[in-house]
């Protein structure tokens, strides 16, 4: 089990970082949680604008706190995986092909990064489970 210190630790905003991790966005201080609705809290990622990083590089250093504090809500990991199964580039590459008139902002590289970030974040899960079990790993946060 983790330390309840450790733990105390894990639950602050830069657990969310992984978000990060999916564009490729080292801009990882641009977070701010909005706490007025007691448990129901919520984050909103504030960007200055870059965008998509690198596809070509994954920025492993993003999943430190994951890796380190090795907990992650239920819900969140359930929300990924059904994305994750449908294809989440697929999601990404449908949505942006709407029939609007923009070009297409996302190279085919980019979504490709984005699945293989996926992939890379449940491994990372899938290491701490097999070191704390689930119910060690995974906060039932009470949300479907």
């Amino acid at each position: 089990m983790i330390n309840d210190n450790v733990l105390s630790l894990c639950h602050g905003d830069k657990i969310y970082n992984f978000f990060f991790l999916f564009i490729g966005n080292m801009d990882r201080h641009h977070m701010m949680r909005i706490s007025s609705f007691g448990a129901n809290t919520a984050l909103i990622h504030l960007d200055n604008g870059r965008s998509f990083g690198r596809y070509d590089y994954d920025e492993l250093s993003i999943l430190t706190p994951i890796r380190q504090c090795c907990v992650f809500r239920y819900s969140t990991f359930a929300r990924l995986y059904r994305v994750y199964r449908q294809g989440l580039s697929t999601l990404l590459s449908r949505s942006l092909d709407n029939g609007e008139q923009l070009r297409k902002i996302l190279v085919d590289e980019h979504l490709i990064a984005i699945d293989r970030r996926l992939e890379i974040l449940f491994a990372h899960l899938d290491t701490c489970i097999k070191t704390y079990t689930v119910k060690g790993v995974m906060i039932d946060d009470g949300i479907d």
